[in-house]
């Protein structure tokens, strides 16, 4: 029954995107900015938590169910922002919409705020694409507790399996002083951190399977990161309601399965190091080059240069032009030195 439960704000969704490393090893700022990929790192850790440590039932208290969503918070609390913050987990079906339709709801950021209550706004950091990366400062309002609005500057990564159907979203606050330097905070907001979360979206008899996690610090003093997770689960369910309401939308507009609201670039994972250069031009050139000199074609003429060297020269004459430049006929010379052909 509703009315059982705590009248409750949900968490950003920056928090419940976030992303925490391997469990075992407390991430860290360094930790992704020693990665050769931001994108593969957070992914690499949302798949740990959800796939590996979730699955532990001794890392979990016991759940809480509404509306046939499952919540859970961790018996431990971990560091995130300066405080020990406890994960949360959210793990439902959404009917009437296909695994794309929810992964589009959730990662487009760009029309968050039209169905997502807890977001007040959303600004666009850029696309970083040597992280492989966006980045997003997203303005959340607390309503019913005293606690200030709070802004997040965080990564957004993605991974999409069309074949199997399975998606993924991750956000994170980790490594984050690029992000920090696009714009200044917005006024009357405090910081929140994200320090892990994420989505993992799977077909499932009804539709998709949503399986979330979150680790946010909303520094809510006087109240403690895990009283005020633990007493605000209520509009968590609620806003795990809203998203199927979103994703049911998204479907109805028709899609093809592959169609998706975020750039390709964002999609695959690409090697490490500097961007493999365009050697078309290049080979392009030699080509001709190596063409023009193997070329018997033309008026030969004999040279004999000072020091009595013969100097044998072709020419011949081609169209030369372009990039505004208009096309002329002009001589192309080959020449050598010798007995032999030049």
């Amino acid at each position: 029954d509703a009315s059982s439960m705590p009248l409750t704000m949900h968490w950003p969704r920056a928090a419940s995107l976030g992303v925490l490393a391997a469990f075992a090893a407390q991430p860290s700022a360094q930790f992704f900015a020693s990665a050769a990929s931001l994108r593969r790192a957070l992914l690499d850790a949302a798949e740990e938590r959800l796939n590996v440590w979730y699955r532990d039932e001794g890392n979990l208290a016991p759940a809480k169910q509404h509306d046939g969503i499952t919540f859970r918070l961790s018996k431990t609390d971990k560091e995130c922002g300066g405080d020990g913050v406890p994960l949360a987990f959210m793990d439902y079906d959404v009917e009437v919409a296909r695994p794309v339709d929810v992964f589009n709801a959730i990662a487009d950021v760009f029309h968050q705020a039209s169905w997502d209550s807890s977001c007040s706004s959303t600004a666009f950091l850029g696309d970083m694409l040597p992280r492989q990366a966006r980045g997003w400062a997203i303005v959340y309002s607390v309503s019913g507790l005293p606690i200030a609005r709070k802004e997040a500057f965080q990564w957004q990564v993605v991974q999409a399996n069309f074949s199997t159907e399975e998606f993924w979203v991750v956000l994170s606050t980790l490594d984050n002083d690029e992000l920090l330097q696009k714009k200044s905070p917005t006024s009357g907001t405090g910081p929140l951190q994200n320090c892990m979360g994420a989505y993992k979206i799977t077909p499932s008899r009804k539709g998709a399977h949503v399986l979330m996690t979150q680790q946010v610090n909303m520094h809510p003093w006087p109240l403690s990161p895990r009283s005020l997770v633990d007493s605000t689960w209520g509009m968590s369910i609620a806003w795990a309601n809203s998203l199927r309401a979103q994703a049911a939308r998204q479907a109805a507009l028709g899609w093809n399965s592959t169609n998706v609201t975020v750039p390709q670039w964002m999609l695959e994972d690409r090697p490490c190091g500097p961007p493999t250069p365009d050697l078309s031009l290049k080979e392009a050139i030699l080509r001709r080059a190596q063409s023009a000199l193997a070329s018997t074609d033309g008026t030969q003429v004999m040279k004999t240069l000072p020091n009595g060297e013969p100097l044998r020269l072709w020419r011949r004459n081609e169209a030369c032009g372009g990039c505004g430049v208009a096309s002329r006929s002009v001589p192309l010379w080959r020449g050598g030195g010798g007995g032999g052909r030049g």
